[in-house]
């Protein structure tokens, strides 16, 4: 599947800390679904924007869902 530049995670990651952080994720869910057709209806449409969730909070998951890696690795002893 093709992503989009905006719908990449670095993008989601550099931008976690904007005030609009959760309608550019449903921007990026809706973007994966235009370029790939076979996607079409299968993401959430407008989801993140919908929850009323503060974009700290967002920002906050965003940054710990990328921390992943570093705790798995750690974990592994790598």
């Amino acid at each position: 599947f093709y992503l989009p530049e905006t719908s990449r995670w670095s993008y989601l990651k550099e931008n976690a800390k904007q005030p609009d952080i959760a309608s550019k994720v449903d921007k990026a869910l809706s973007d994966i679904e235009k370029e790939n057709k076979p996607l079409q209806g299968a993401l959430p449409n407008n989801y993140y924007s919908s929850l009323g969730i503060e974009a700290e909070k967002l920002g906050s998951l965003i940054d710990k869902i990328d921390g992943f890696d570093d705790i798995l690795a750690s974990a592994d002893g790598n």
